[in-house]
């Protein structure tokens, strides 16, 4: 809608103008006065017209790149989910397409949704000056989400933040030009699987160690049975949640979203605000008897000597993690809690 103030001004016009033709009916007024002000009209016409046209162009480019958004925000939801909720195996860990999966495929769900978050701002031009209501309940949540990746929760380092220059490099190197592709109704895309694992080493690795050392602190606290480490990665499935409902306009993802337990940190979602941190009921599923890591606050079905199996090493050995070490107080391995290699 045009702005209240707009709609006064060209009331305000029409009246003088009507005004000014009266008063020339009774020999009061001017050619050149009436030419005025059929001049000023036509001005607060261009303008409505102008403003209405933006707005309309503004809601296009809204609908038109929030949906590949909403999709990209539900299945890193999703996968944030199975990593947090269920229990990963000796093979998911220790086997070769197990680890891509775990990890270099968990690292493309988030580089996919940080190169659509980069296109709808730069496609709407950096909406955070926008009057538009829509896209500022956008712009919100989004700033939540990047206000999670910027957060340091522990004193010691846990859970450590992602830097902006990774997660706009990373945005910047999965975003394609897709003007010449005539079967494509978007002329920016980003590019998919295939294309990221190749460039995995030269171009992702380095600038996701930051997303890397989250699925490396969440798979150690389950085998040290430690909490709060997985809190970032539990805060953030919570926004996006929240994302996805408010982008879901026509409800096709409600029936298949649910929020991970236990968030130790403050998360600042719609469920974990201060006044009720009250979880949501918990989905029963059957991977929650898979054998594996449990998170660290499940105590039902632990195999202890099972856990005791799984070496930890080809998991940080996968990526560039071995010897990265992004602890704000010191290692942590002089309390015996963490091993680099």
């Amino acid at each position: 809608m045009v702005d209240t103030a707009t709609i006064i001004s060209i009331v305000i016009a029409v009246v003088s103008f009507l005004g000014t033709i009266i008063v020339a009916f009774i020999g009061q007024a001017t050619a050149r006065d009436i030419e005025d002000k059929r001049a000023e009209l036509e001005q607060k016409l261009d303008e409505f017209r102008e403003k209405r046209q933006e707005k309309k162009d503004l809601a296009a480019l809204t609908a038109k790149y929030a949906q590949p958004l909403m999709v990209a925000a539900y299945e890193l939801q999703a996968r944030l989910y199975e990593l947090l909720e269920y229990p990963i195996s000796k093979e998911h860990l220790e086997m070769r397409e197990g680890l891509e999966d775990i990890k270099i495929f968990t690292c493309y769900s988030f580089a996919r949704f940080l190169a659509w978050t980069h296109i709808l701002q730069s496609k709407t031009q950096y909406f955070s000056f926008t009057t538009d209501k829509d896209l500022k309940k956008i712009g919100d949540l989004i700033l939540r989400l990047n206000e999670e990746f910027d957060r340091r929760r522990g004193d010691n380092g846990e859970n450590v933040g992602v830097w902006p220059g990774p997660r706009h490099l990373i945005s910047e190197r999965m975003i394609k030009n897709a003007s010449h592709e005539n079967d494509v109704p978007l002329d920016t895309i980003v590019s998919g699987y295939n294309v990221f694992l190749s460039n995995w080493k030269t171009h992702f690795m380095e600038p996701m160690a930051y997303f890397c050392q989250w699925i490396d602190d969440m798979v150690m606290a389950r085998k040290i049975r430690k909490g709060g480490w997985d809190s970032a990665m539990r805060a953030t499935q919570h926004n996006l949640v929240d994302m996805v409902q408010y982008l879901d306009r026509t409800k096709m993802y409600s029936s298949y979203l649910r929020k991970v337990k236990k968030v130790q940190w403050f998360c600042d979602c719609v469920t974990c605000n201060p006044e009720d941190r009250t979880p949501l009921r918990y989905r029963g599923d059957s991977r929650h008897n898979d054998q594996g890591l449990r998170p660290w606050y499940v105590n039902e079905k632990l195999d202890r000597a099972y856990d005791e199996m799984i070496t930890l090493e080809p998991l940080e050995e996968m990526t560039c993690t071995t010897g990265f070490n992004q602890t704000l107080a010191g290692p942590l391995g002089k309390n015996n809690m963490r091993r680099r290699a």
